[in-house]
């Protein structure tokens, strides 16, 4: 790769942010808020050019710790995208022109609390159905139509944890899997019953990292209770006991990502480890660009890091040991960037501060 990233526009947004980009079907879609950060703010960009061709605006006045911009990656499917802010607005919106189909405020439809750091997790659409985690006492998950925001099932629970919900075939159940504020659950698909709830031996997980369900397993990460591994009986409920842990690998809100048999996974180092070894690293990378957080992408063959410092480091993921293949810094100002990069094609979306950047990733030679 060259020394400086040449990307091929960038474009001026209002706010800095946290949340995740979308791109699909020609457009990257990104959160954040106006310029006097009282309603959060969906831009969607035409990805070959990064002209603007529409933006959405939702009055979220309000206050939480690490900024109000939503955290919520936007979800695009077909003709529609669903946004989610910080305070609980979530949205079905064209993808064509931005007109809103429907929109709701989980807060007072659901009854769902304030939290602290704003509410996480992307919407979770299977079929035709959108699953959200309001958290409310009588509505915790709720399963909507997509395309018209009817509710077609609600289950009582408890407040959502900071992760995103997954769904997963378990001895030919659907289920879907996440975080509670304490623990980590298990709920029909069909009905929204809770199959099972496991908390953990240490209290106090934010629980951030999404879980993965790979090989018929769960795995999830959180910072006091470290990497496990865990199995499901025949009735389809989760095993407590886990059959397999690594606790030096205990991210708070970093989610790790899997290849060809191999967990990779940063806390104080990014880690390789043998999933079919009952996760002993394989190597540790300890160089300082791992000592915070990271997003992790995989394409089975490749692992791409894209660093707080802004700097793409690209792994061979069947390598033998830790040297990244390639490296490259997208700005010499070492700006925080959180927010986990899109891609379309060969093109790859960054936000770095208050500016959108495309890079194509195959002419970075």
């Amino acid at each position: 790769m060259p020394d400086e990233a040449q990307f091929r526009w960038t474009a001026p947004l209002p706010s800095k942010g946290i949340g995740g980009l979308a791109a699909s079907q020609g457009v990257v879609i990104v959160g954040g808020r106006n310029v006097t950060d009282n309603s959060d703010l969906f831009q969607c960009f035409e990805a070959e050019t990064g002209e603007e061709r529409w933006a959405f605006r939702q009055f979220a006045p309000g206050k939480v710790d690490y900024g109000n911009t939503p955290r919520a990656t936007p979800l695009i499917s077909e003709d529609h995208v669903w946004v989610a802010g910080a305070f609980g607005h979530i949205a079905c919106l064209r993808l064509n022109d931005g007109e809103v189909v429907w929109k709701k405020h989980q807060q007072f439809e659901f009854e769902a609390a304030p939290m602290i750091w704003g509410h996480a997790g992307t919407p979770l659409l299977v079929e035709d159905r959108l699953i959200i985690h309001p958290g409310g006492p009588d509505s915790a998950l709720v399963a909507l139509n997509a395309l018209t925001g009817k509710v077609l099932w609600e289950t009582a629970g408890n407040p959502p944890g900071y992760s995103s919900l997954i769904v997963a075939e378990v001895h030919g159940r659907k289920q879907i899997i996440g975080y509670e504020e304490k623990a980590l659950c298990g709920w029909d698909f069909e009905s929204g019953k809770q199959l099972w709830s496991l908390i953990p031996p240490f209290k106090g997980d934010f629980n951030v990292p999404t879980p993965i369900y790979y090989d018929s397993k769960l795995f999830v990460a959180t910072e006091n209770n470290g990497a496990r591994v865990y199995e499901f009986d025949p009735a389809g409920e989760i095993v407590p006991e886990p059959l397999m842990t690594f606790e030096d690998l205990a991210p708070d809100s970093h989610t790790p990502v899997i290849a060809n048999g191999r967990l990779f996974g940063v806390w104080d180092g990014l880690f390789c480890l043998d999933w079919k070894n009952d996760l002993n690293p394989l190597w540790v990378n300890e160089e300082p660009s791992f000592s915070n957080y990271v997003s992790l992408v995989t394409d089975g063959k490749h692992v791409l890091a894209t660093t707080v410092k802004s700097e793409l480091i690209l792994f061979d993921a069947n390598a033998s040991g830790p040297e990244p293949v390639d490296r490259l810094e997208l700005t010499t100002d070492r700006t925080d960037t959180y927010a986990h990069p899109a891609f379309l094609g060969t093109d790859i979306f960054v936000r770095i501060n208050k500016e959108l950047c495309c890079l194509n990733l195959a002419l970075q030679e």
